[in-house]
């Protein structure tokens, strides 16, 4: 899931709409991962298979449903959970839209999202 954007008048709509087919409007999040990861900027570009977690990273994008999708990921902090597992809280811009986009890139480099 993501932010829902509402438009109260037609003018704001159109307005938004262009901002975002201009890929003007940056999409930024915070999302807990398992391990940690490093505290350079990351960049992840796999293939993501249309509506499926997996990334696949031999083959471009028209290849049988892939598409090119790109994360940047930026270390926050490191924690343990109660447990004593690793945590990392990363901060990741989005440069590309793709469904599951997120889950999928931190998933293929082994840090999977925290349920």
């Amino acid at each position: 899931s993501g932010p829902m954007l509402c438009a109260t008048t037609y003018q704001g709509y159109l307005i938004a709409l262009l901002l975002f087919a201009s890929r003007k409007v940056t999409k930024e999040y915070l999302c807990l991962c398992k391990g940690w990861l490093s505290n350079k900027v990351r960049f992840f570009e796999a293939p993501l298979r249309y509506g499926e977690y997996q990334t696949l990273s031999s083959q471009g994008e028209g290849a049988h449903g892939l598409r090119q999708a790109k994360t940047e990921v930026l270390t926050v902090g490191h924690f343990t959970d109660p447990a004593g597992a690793p945590v990392s809280l990363v901060q990741v811009r989005l440069h590309t839209g793709r469904r599951h986009q997120i889950r999928a890139h931190l998933r293929y480099e082994g840090h999977p999202l925290i349920d």
